[in-house]
């Protein structure tokens, strides 16, 4: 019922805690939409980074994650435009990590860089 809920609001924002319970209980993947250059300084562990500007042009990447949560890192608007595409395009299960990257330090999580 919560992933409903989640899945049903436009962006359906994550808590760290629960974003890690999706990756590692449901095989979620995350996808960091920031530039190359933020993603280069630190990212979740694992992230796949495609800069929304590019995002429609590379869908073509995350096509066999489809039926897989997907969990969105990026800032704001950026996020949301992100999240709204890919659902408009099939991959109902994408959400948002709520206050992204630094919400997922704050909640003492790894990253990588």
């Amino acid at each position: 019922l919560y992933l409903w809920n989640l899945l049903r609001s436009d962006g359906g924002d994550l808590s760290p805690q629960e974003a890690v319970n999706l990756i590692n209980r449901e095989n979620g993947i995350v996808v960091d939409v920031r530039d190359s250059m933020a993603f280069r300084d630190a990212h979740l562990i694992g992230a796949r980074n495609i800069p929304v500007a590019q995002l429609e042009s590379r869908l073509a990447d995350l096509e066999k994650f489809k039926s897989s949560p997907i969990v969105v890192c990026g800032s704001g608007k950026d996020a949301d435009s992100a999240i709204k595409l890919l659902r408009k395009q099939g991959f109902e299960r994408a959400v948002g990590l709520n206050g992204g990257l630094k919400a997922w330090l704050d909640a003492g999580f790894p990253v990588e860089s």
